[in-house]
């Protein structure tokens, strides 16, 4: 996040997370729909608001220019988190080390992709 026009673009109240089989679509001012195996990699980071701070989740995805940076206080954050920390294998514990120290910025990689997670390319002399 570079600046607060970024910031204002994902404090958009009016976004919302909705889980789908194979992903989850972000509906705002933009839709967006993220493949979970399309996900390469997912960072945890916080933001200090001066009288809060806000926890947020980045996922950056094949196919996407930009990381899809959703917040804690996104309708549907709690849900997805859930299916993350199953699909992805990731500690539940992540939140709660995000916290501390309170107002202090941070950042954290959850998950990223190994070799073995990404898709191989048939070269174009193989048979399938």
């Amino acid at each position: 996040m570079d600046s607060l026009s970024d910031l204002n673009s994902m404090l958009d109240f009016s976004r919302s997370i909705e889980l789908l089989r194979d992903g989850f679509r972000v509906r705002g001012e933009h839709t967006i729909l993220v493949r979970f195996v399309d996900v390469r990699e997912i960072v945890a980071f916080k933001l200090d608001l001066l009288v809060t701070d806000l926890i947020c989740v980045g996922f950056n995805c094949e196919g996407l220019d930009e990381a899809v940076e959703l917040d804690e206080d996104t309708p549907g954050f709690d849900a997805l988190m859930d299916v993350v920390h199953t699909r992805f294998d990731v500690a539940s514990e992540w939140r709660c080390q995000m916290m501390f120290p309170a107002f202090q910025t941070k950042q954290t990689t959850l998950w990223k992709a190994s070799e073995d997670d990404l898709p191989t390319e048939i070269s174009s002399g193989s048979a399938i």
